[in-house]
């Protein structure tokens, strides 16, 4: 923005200066005296494609739907091959409900990136940014074809994050570790990649690698969200006096990480201590549907069942697309006997995902103890194929990356 301002005092009427100023002051949340910006620039220049479409991101971000379309329109007239315009019009319309114009807008998008991809001087950006939208899309194994594609031309930063990124979201965490030592190895470091192998090593259960890596990211730099990591895993491996010093040096940086000493307290076999942490982080946060859900499984561990339930009621209201939410509740419901009301909980988490081993498991324990063999059966051998397919595999990765615990969700 600098740089900006001095060419703008050198010439106040440089259209370039005044789009870039306005988008960074929208970016920075001055939305209106950055959209005004932006309109100067068009009114100097209003054939110019990117300021059209940095003021459709501005109304966007303003909720201004129909505008957002209009301009983008202009953009798209001026410039018909122009992907981040098509890709941004492909999410205005999902968002105004228009789900075909949206499907279409994307594959415009695709399309110009495929054309972008044979010109030799455009093959880096059309690859990454293809994958980057295939990744947002959730099309993840064809983002990462393009991030390989990239790799297979030259060692990028970039293409290893995002592939990185599209491994965790797939469940994929053994080749996320291969793909974030493949960078290291090849003298590519960053913060991106540090989280993404630290993040899967844990969930993978190899404790101490994943310190390792969270140590050389906290001092490298004042990352809040590696702090919560290192003092969970502290926990885990048995260090406590450790892992609540670290957990007090991230409360020193935000009150609401207490969550995280609410972990290594019960891993402490401290609940009560861990129940009071986790009040004062809900005081704190009293619309955070993971705290909910950590209560709910701390008060489970004591045995105060109603309690648990209330609690994940709570979740569920805060977020009612988890599975895991469901699933849970009842298994609540059927520890404390209510097995038919029970099936109605696993019967919503499987409407959310199928795949969901746990909830076919738990579902299969209900029928079991109300007598129905037969479909008790069916569920488990569903459980079991999905738990050892790579699908149930994948799934249940994933879940445990979005369920972690909340102080490393908090952010």
């Amino acid at each position: 923005m600098l740089s900006c301002d001095k060419s703008l005092k050198i010439k106040p009427d440089f259209d370039y200066a005044l789009y870039a100023k306005g988008y960074s002051m929208a970016k920075m949340g001055k939305l209106e005296e950055g959209l005004e910006l932006i309109d100067q620039s068009l009114e100097l220049n209003p054939n110019y494609d990117h300021a059209w479409l940095a003021k459709a991101d501005v109304l966007l971000d303003m909720n201004r739907l129909e505008e957002a379309r209009d301009a983008l329109n202009n953009s798209l007239i001026l410039n018909p091959t122009f992907d981040e315009a098509w890709a941004l019009r492909g999410g205005v319309m999902a968002k105004m409900g228009n789900y075909d114009e949206a499907d279409f807008c994307f594959s415009e998008a695709l399309r110009c990136l495929d054309l972008a991809i044979g010109a030799e001087q455009h093959t880096r950006h059309a690859l990454l940014e293809k994958g980057k939208l295939l990744h947002r899309l959730g099309v993840y194994e064809e983002a990462i074809m393009c991030f390989d594609a990239l790799l297979e031309i030259r060692e990028d930063r970039e293409a290893y994050e995002w592939k990185a990124k599209a491994l965790t979201d797939l469940g994929d965490l053994n080749d996320v570790v291969s793909t974030c030592e493949r960078a290291i190895d090849n003298d590519i470091e960053s913060s991106d990649i540090l989280r993404a192998l630290a993040t899967a090593l844990d969930v993978l259960g190899r404790k101490e690698e994943a310190l390792d890596v969270c140590g050389r990211l906290v001092e490298e730099e004042t990352s809040e969200d590696m702090l919560l990591l290192k003092a969970r895993l502290l926990a885990d491996l048995g260090r406590f006096d450790e892992a609540i010093g670290t957990a007090n040096d991230a409360i020193n940086l935000d009150p609401k990480h207490i969550s995280v000493k609410s972990y290594v307290l019960e891993k402490k076999d401290d609940l009560a201590g861990a129940l009071e942490a986790l009040d004062k982080a809900l005081r704190i946060e009293a619309k955070n549907d993971l705290l909910w859900h950590r209560k709910a499984s701390l008060l489970s561990v004591t045995g105060d069942f109603k309690g648990a339930v209330r609690a994940l009621d709570i979740a569920l209201g805060l977020n009612g697309d988890s599975e895991v939410y469901w699933t849970e509740k009842g298994e609540l419901l059927a520890k404390l006997g209510h097995n038919g009301k029970a099936l109605e909980y696993f019967d919503s988490a499987l409407a959310i995902n199928e795949d969901y081993a746990e909830a076919w498991l738990r579902k299969g324990e209900a029928l079991d103890a109300l007598g129905r063999k037969k479909d008790a059966d069916v569920c488990m051998e569903r459980a079991m194929k999905l738990d050892t397919s790579p699908v149930g595999a994948s799934e249940g990765k994933k879940g445990e990356l979005e369920h972690a615990d909340p102080g490393l969700s908090d952010n």
